[in-house]
């Protein structure tokens, strides 16, 4: 790679950092601010691409291609049944752009370098942010002009961003503490939980992947426990549940918040909804409000897609998510704990939030970006080039 390509790849770098930050608008009053930021970087990944022809890996980019199909389709279909709900074709376009910017990204091949500027010019512009709010009198990640609490929930990609620029371990552990401090005082309760499985899979990485078939079971294992939280969630919100009662008051007593904070009064009529269309779902664009009289979302990632695109749509994301997997515990890479780490961390945090793929883009597009970087920074380079068995032909 000569000069001048690294000058290109540096100012890309540093467009995809300031593009991501810009994002976090998105959260608050100033969300023209956010979709600038989002048209920058895709702008700045197609620049990049140049007249490159963008490869496509084994296990991931053809299964996002698989959404991308599906999700057409069934919109067609239901556009063609006359099934579609007031937000259905922005739903649409918002996960197929989420999804066509997974597919860019990794097509991009940016390099570990690469990958640490892009969080070194995230995480000084996000402390930036921090250190503003904080002396201007603004509550902490709390409701502001700015930003309301979905920045507390972004504290987890830029914990991320964080240690993957640190090579001192005991620096790292100390930036657990840190964001760990700045999400517990933003309330962002499951952003925690998300954060304490991010730690554990971070220091027993080693042994996760010391064995592949384990390390798959691990995670089909984690899912289905994510697939089973609103159901206990429900179970234990009853009156009568003894473990409920005590599990509340024991979240009252160290968080201040309740742990029936409302979900336990809509998730069962998003459960019962879905049981009228399991497999196709009832169509992109319902929303809660569509079977009960609120304006809140799922709070929960996982019901989203089973409510809109049923089990065929919730397969082929775990498919997606499972491949992504399979790539990060083939690696060698030391850092690849960080990524690995961060997905099972923000697929937790989703199971009581929404943002991956609706709702959150402030959330969506630093989370996805950590996730995709983590593919292309896991595949090894010889000689410049890309290993040939991590890729089908070019397109």
């Amino acid at each position: 790679m000569d000069k001048t390509d690294n000058k290109k790849n540096s100012v890309l770098e540093v467009i995809m950092g300031l593009g991501l930050i810009t994002t976090l608008f998105l959260a608050g009053s100033y969300k023209v601010i956010g979709f600038i930021g989002v048209g920058i970087i895709f702008i700045a990944l197609l620049l990049n691409l140049g007249l490159r022809k963008i490869k496509i890996y084994k296990k991931t980019q053809k299964i996002i291609l698989f959404n991308i199909v599906y999700m057409t389709f069934h919109f067609i279909i239901f556009a063609c049944l006359d099934k579609l709900y007031s937000q259905s074709l922005y739903n649409y376009l918002q996960q197929i752009c989420i999804y066509i910017f997974l597919f860019i990204l990794i097509g991009n091949e940016i390099t570990k370098d690469g990958t640490k500027n892009i969080s070194r010019v995230f995480i000084i512009c996000f402390a930036v942010i921090i250190i503003y709010i904080f002396f201007n009198g603004i509550k902490l990640l709390g409701q502001s002009t700015f930003f309301n609490t979905q920045l507390g929930m972004c504290a987890l990609p830029a914990l991320a961003y964080m240690i993957l620029t640190i090579k001192n371990n005991r620096i790292r552990y100390f930036s657990f503490l840190l964001f760990g401090i700045i999400i517990y005082l933003s309330d962002a309760r499951s952003a925690l939980g998300g954060m304490i499985i991010f730690l554990l899979t971070y220091v027993f990485w080693n042994k996760i992947k010391n064995n592949k078939k384990n390390a798959r079971i691990f995670f089909v294992v984690f899912i289905i426990i994510c697939l089973l939280i609103p159901i206990i969630y429900v179970q234990l919100s009853d009156p009568s549940n003894s473990v409920g009662l005590y599990l509340n008051r024991l979240t009252i007593k160290y968080t201040g918040g309740r742990l029936f904070s409302g979900r336990d009064v809509f998730w069962p009529y998003i459960l019962e909804n879905i049981k009228t269309a399991p497999i196709f779902g009832s169509g992109i664009g319902i929303s809660v409000s569509n079977i009960y009289d609120t304006t809140v979302s799922t709070h929960n990632l996982f019901l989203f897609i089973m409510m809109q695109t049923g089990g065929v749509g919730l397969a082929l994301f775990i498919y997606m998510l499972y491949s992504i997997w399979d790539e990060y515990i083939d690696s060698d890479e030391e850092e690849t704990k960080i990524f690995a780490g961060f997905m099972l961390a923000i697929l937790l945090q989703q199971t009581f939030s929404l943002g991956l793929l609706s709702g959150k883009m402030a959330l969506a597009i630093p989370s996805w970006t950590v996730i995709a970087l983590g593919i292309t920074y896991t595949n090894k380079k010889i000689e410049g080039e890309q290993d040939v068995r991590d890729f089908k032909t070019s397109i």
